[in-house]
Parts: structure tokens; C-alpha cells; sequence
């Protein structure tokens, strides 16, 4: 987990550079703290550091040509956010929801909100499956990885996890405003799988996937049905998946691609995967996987038990 978390501290000094808090001191705002009219407008990241696969926007479409994904948002789309700064004060009134204003690469977001100038924001997509828990100290984003179907529309609205901290910068009686840098958290997988014996492309009705031995995130036989987010009032995030007993499963409708998204690994060795299909046809890989980045993985081979 430190690895991840170091990942972030790198992050959060490039948006926030000049303007975060000393380690002892909590967050405090310079201005007066009212209901306003949020707008948080994205900002790239420069042409020097943005990612290949840096998939920070909810809408997520496939490029087959060059097995590539391309993200936007769409008018209408929720995020979570918290107010870091009033956490002491009051942890129920930090948190909010922020909606996209446009159909763009770029969007701005909107909300009302108590806040006031100088205060820090975390802001969280997706809205819908996410768990927002505030206390007096720091909030947590858990984000729920059961019941995905593999289709790439629920991934993109349910389960595609980003995450962006930002500083209102300026404020007027009613309104007041910033701007955020997001970064996607999970690994998106495209798979597809071939019967070794036959050759022929398996209809999934079910995926389940675990690992083949303990790992940061959970025990040989098991795989993170759920994920978390927690930034603290002096800016240190945590990023972790929590460890399951069981599988992750994917209920799917007979489809022969699915998409699935998953933990992105720790370090520079491939992490083992083993790989269950309809209850019926089993294998194993071994994969890279980083945060932010669209995997395909087409025809993994498994193998059909059969009872005699």
C-alpha cells in the first residue's frame, strides 16, 4: 500500500503546490464561511505529465482501431466532494454533490455548498456507488466493486474511480470557485476467453477472479470486493482495497467480451490471477496492472472440468 500512497503524495504536490498545510496543523480557511455556489472547473495536466492513460472523466468510450479508450464527461454527471476544511467544525455539512455543466473533455462542475475562501476540496466520481463517511478528522470514499456486469456503460457510471483535491481560490458574497487535476484509480480490463481444447470463444454468463497467492490486498482465493479513498484534514490520502474472503464475481448476459475493472498491482512484478468462467472453465495469468489504464486482454485460454 505505501507505494500507492507515495504515488499520491507526488500528486497532490504537483495541484497543490504552494498552498497545502504544514504536517501539524489542520486545514484553515482565510474567508468567511457561507452558502455559495461552487464551480470547480478541470484543468489538465501538461503535456509533459499527463498520462497515456489518464481516463480522469466519467463517460468512457472504445477506440477498437488502436485498443484504446477515450473518457468525457456528460451535462448531468454527480461527483461526491467534501469541504476538508469544515471537517472540525461539521463533518454532515462538508459533504456535497457536484454535477458536470457540460458535454465536454473539459468540464466544469457545479454544487451549492457552505464553504468559504482558502478552503480545501476533495471531490470523488462516481456518485452513485460511492460511500461518503465524514468524521471530525477525515473522509472516506468506499466504492463498492461487486456487481458489475461487464458492460463498459455501467463500469463508466458505476465504477470507474477518480479522485482530484482542490483549493477555492477565490470567493464573492455568493459564489465561489476553483480548480482540480483528477486522477483515476482503477485499472480497466477488456476480457475474452477461448476454450484451450477447441479454440472457440466462451459465452461468459460469470467471471470470477482471485488471486493465486497472498498479496497487499488479500489472501490467495480471494480478490477485493471494495475499494476506499481517505483524505485527512492535513492532506495525507490513503488509497487501498479492502481484503475479501471470496472472489470478485462479474454476473454477465452471455456477452464474449466484458469489462471489468480491477485494483491496479503494487511494484514492478507481474501479480498472478486466477480466472473462473461460468463455474466451468478455469485458468491462470499474470499481469501488470496501473492505475488509470485500459488492459485488453483478449482469449486467455482456460481449460473445461468436467465430472467424471
Amino acid at each position: 500500500m505505501k507505494n500507492i500512497y507515495f504515488i499520491h503524495v507526488i500528486f497532490l504536490s504537483l495541484i497543490l503546490s504552494g498552498c497545502t498545510s504544514s504536517d501539524d496543523e489542520a486545514l484553515v480557511n482565510d474567508g468567511e464561511r457561507k452558502l455559495r455556489q461552487l464551480t470547480i472547473t478541470q484543468v489538465e495536466n501538461d503535456a509533459a505529465t499527463r498520462s497515456l492513460f489518464d481516463l480522469t472523466r466519467a463517460s468512457l468510450t472504445e477506440n477498437e482501431a488502436d485498443n484504446t479508450l477515450s473518457a468525457f464527461w456528460t451535462e448531468g454527471d454527480k461527483l461526491s466532494l467534501c469541504i476538508l476544511t469544515d471537517l472540525t467544525f461539521s463533518p454532515s455539512s462538508s459533504v456535497g454533490t457536484l454535477t458536470a455543466l457540460e458535454n465536454a473533455e473539459t468540464s466544469a462542475f457545479s454544487t451549492q455548498i457552505l464553504c468559504g475562501n482558502g478552503d480545501y476540496i476533495a471531490v470523488v466520481y462516481p456518485y452513485k456507488n460511492i460511500n461518503t463517511t465524514p468524521t471530525t478528522n477525515d473522509v472516506t470514499f468506499s466504492l463498492d466493486l461487486s456487481g458489475q456486469d461487464g458492460t463498459l456503460g455501467t463500469l463508466a457510471n458505476q465504477y470507474h474511480f477518480i479522485y482530484g483535491l482542490s483549493r477555492i481560490t477565490s470567493v464573492t458574497d455568493n459564489t465561489a470557485s476553483a480548480s482540480i487535476q483528477m486522477k483515476s484509480l482503477l485499472t480497466i480490463c477488456k476480457f475474452s476467453f477461448k476454450d484451450k481444447e477447441t479454440g472457440s470463444l466462451i459465452p461468459i454468463n460469470s467471471l470470477s477472479i482471485c488471486f493465486t497467492g497472498d498479496s497487499s490486498f488479500g489472501k490467495a482465493g480471494t480478490y477485493p470486493n471494495s475499494t476506499f479513498i481517505k483524505v485527512d484534514n492535513k492532506l495525507n490520502v490513503e488509497f487501498n482495497g479492502i481484503p475479501g474472503s471470496y472472489p470478485l464475481t462479474i454476473q454477465c448476459d452471455g456477452q464474449k467480451e466484458i469489462y471489468v475493472a480491477l485494483l491496479p498491482t503494487l511494484g514492478d512484478d507481474p501479480m498472478s490471477f486466477r480466472f473462473a468462467v461460468n463455474n466451468e472453465y478455469y485458468g491462470e495469468a499474470n499481469a501488470i496492472l496501473n492505475a488509470g489504464e485500459f488492459v485488453d486482454a483478449p482469449n486467455l485460454k482456460l481449460t473445461k472440468q468436467t465430472n467424471n
